[in-house]
């Protein structure tokens, strides 16, 4: 019964994605591993083989088919999919790619690639143009919402997730287990957005009970993987965000605005402190604040990690300019990781000065992009809240890439980098376009009254 209900949905959506909805394909995309852990819980089939591999390849049929249908539909489709943020990315992948001639760890870093690669394709050069306009962005942050409903039942109510081996996961057999820090990443997701969004025109008796439940979900499924960086990332994004999301106009409006955030604070040290209480001694270890600077996984490994190539790195006059080399950590440390779960630091050690450059240009061009794209819609509530929610997104995904994955692992903050540059870029050309036609218009309007005033002295 699960498998034909989840299937059929999963089916219906995708459908519904590709030829209608482009948000909607967006929101696939960004939700891709936590959808796709939520579908194997009720469908087997999933779990191992090709099975593994069939809502990747699914979602990413729906964005090509989405994007083909948008070129006919809309104006001028890919403009601003090239931006100053997007070629700084392309370029930052291509020089990691180049540095492997000189890399130690090769055969490493073309394992890593070989198995991002796809998803590189999918969600840093495709996914970006599914987002044509603010009003498309905020059709997103509504349906990230509206699908946030069902994969959080499913995550707190499937009896396939459990906490048996102290995080919420799916454990396929006795040595693989789906991946918590996808869950946690949600969770993170679903408290930004129910916190920072504003929607206008809405029902308000659904709108605040909806964003306050899915902001206690999103928290609890955070906490319960065991994601402490996404739940806490998350948590502080939000935080400092609100009164950017918000307009103040008022006092009343101010007060309403530190009230929100009083109230907000209060009720994450509750949720936390519930849930917690509920966990195993070994699932709530994981937030004891010695644990998490000097345990597993903790600050002072990540740390470590940073040490071991910085050495590396500087004993090298080449390697400051051009890098170690891609997958070099791999190969320089003794610890077994594979990469330093650092992109900043991959960026400058492993890749050198010039990668680090083309990161820093690719971020900071994202956040101008940002500040032009909050200037343009700051007095109109529901867009100034949907960039903010874009802003949120960025600072949220540069807090998990400095804790977890690889460049070619996480690709998210790319996709949310280049969405920006390229909404920037697309107002840029309406601005543009108004303003080509103002001179048009005030001829028209000299022309009509010179013919006015030609007629009075006429009838005089």
């Amino acid at each position: 019964m699960d498998t034909f209900l989840y299937s059929t949905i999963f089916s219906i959506t995708c459908l519904w994605a590709s030829f209608r909805s482009a948000f909607l394909s967006l929101v696939l995309v960004i939700y891709m591993f936590p959808l796709e852990q939520a579908l194997q819980s009720g469908i087997p089939f999933l779990r191992s083989g090709i099975g593994l591999e069939t809502i990747n390849i699914a979602i990413a049929l729906v964005v090509a088919v989405s994007i083909f249908s948008q070129i006919f539909r809309i104006p001028q489709y890919f403009w601003g999919w090239i931006n100053t943020s997007t070629a700084a990315c392309f370029c930052l992948y291509a020089w990691s790619l180049f540095t492997l001639i000189w890399s130690p760890g090769k055969a490493i870093a073309f394992d890593i690639i070989y198995s991002g690669l796809p998803y590189f394709i999918i969600i840093v050069v495709l996914a970006p143009l599914l987002a044509d306009s603010i009003l498309n962005f905020s059709k997103t942050c509504r349906a990230m919402l509206i699908m946030g409903i069902p994969i959080s039942l499913i995550f707190l109510l499937s009896p396939e997730f459990d906490m048996s081996s102290g995080r919420l996961s799916i454990h396929f057999n006795s040595a693989i287990s789906s991946n918590v820090l996808a869950v946690g990443e949600f969770g993170g997701y679903l408290i930004i957005t129910a916190i920072l969004f504003q929607p206008k025109n809405s029902i308000v008796f659904l709108n605040y009970p909806l964003r306050v439940m899915l902001l206690i979900a999103g928290s609890v499924i955070s906490i319960k993987s065991g994601s402490r960086g996404q739940f806490f990332g998350a948590i502080i994004v939000s935080i400092f965000l609100i009164p950017v999301a918000v307009q103040i106009k008022s006092i009343s409006k101010f007060l309403t605005t530190v009230i929100s955030i009083m109230v907000f604070l209060i009720s994450i040290y509750y949720i936390y402190n519930i849930t917690i209480g509920d966990l195993t001694s070994v699932s709530s270890k994981r937030f004891d604040l010695n644990e998490m600077l000097f345990g597993t996984s903790s600050a002072e490994g990540r740390l470590s990690n940073i040490q071991t190539l910085f050495f590396a790195w500087i004993s090298s006059p080449t390697a400051c300019v051009i890098g170690l080399g891609t997958g070099a950590f791999g190969i320089i440390s003794q610890t077994g990781e594979l990469y330093s779960h650092n992109l900043t630091a991959d960026t400058i050690f492993e890749l050198g000065i010039i990668g680090f450059i083309l990161f820093i240009t690719c971020v900071v061009s994202a956040i101008k992009s940002c500040y032009r794209l909050f200037v343009y819609c700051s007095m109109e509530q529901e867009r100034r809240s949907v960039v903010t929610v874009l802003i949120g997104y960025i600072a949220y995904q540069l807090i998990l890439v400095n804790k977890q994955g690889t460049l070619w692992g996480i690709p998210l903050l790319f996709l949310f980098t280049s969405i920006a540059g390229r909404l920037e870029k697309r107002i840029s050309f309406e601005e543009e376009d108004n303003q080509a036609e103002m001179p048009d218009l005030l001829e028209v309007d000299s022309i009509v009254v010179k013919n006015s005033n030609l007629n009075i002295l006429d009838i005089k």
